[in-house]
């Protein structure tokens, strides 16, 4: 089994909480253990917030895309332009500062973390192992849904 989503959404802080419920509600109903949907729904909260803060004067849309199947769960959040800069390596801000956490904070919360920027987009993408619970829809669907048909 896998999930995929795609999302357009325009350049507004109101589509951030809306991003992450649907991540975690989504992760939450396949059976994903609960710190896991916790980290994962900080991290991409992190990431849109970024992509917003970040974006260029004119810049009406970022992009979500999501995959979720038995083992991880990727998620891609562009900038449609790309920024003035990136910062790949972040240094640590200091404990008085306003901002400057957002990259430390998810490449703790994920298992991977990088970027990608070329002539029109600037991506980050979080790529995490799912925890399940015993419970789970993708622990039980996974196996079965892994080998995809060939065509």
């Amino acid at each position: 089994m896998e999930l995929l989503f795609d999302l357009l959404l325009p350049r507004d802080y109101l589509t951030v909480p809306m991003v992450r419920h649907l991540f975690g509600a989504s992760l939450d109903r396949l059976g994903v253990a609960p710190e896991c949907v916790e980290e994962l729904e900080l991290a991409v909260t992190e990431a849109c917030s970024n992509a917003l803060k970040h974006a260029q004067a004119g810049e009406e849309q970022y992009e979500v895309t999501a995959r979720v199947d038995g083992r991880s769960a990727e998620v891609t959040v562009t900038n449609l332009r790309p920024p003035s800069e990136v910062t790949e390596n972040p240094s640590v801000a200091s404990l008085d500062a306003e901002s400057g956490r957002g990259m430390l904070l998810m490449s703790h919360l994920v298992d991977n973390l990088s970027f990608k920027r070329n002539a029109d987009s600037t991506s980050v993408k979080l790529s995490k192992k799912l925890t399940l619970t015993e419970t789970s829809v993708l622990a039980k669907l996974a196996p079965v849904s892994l080998a995809r048909p060939t065509s």
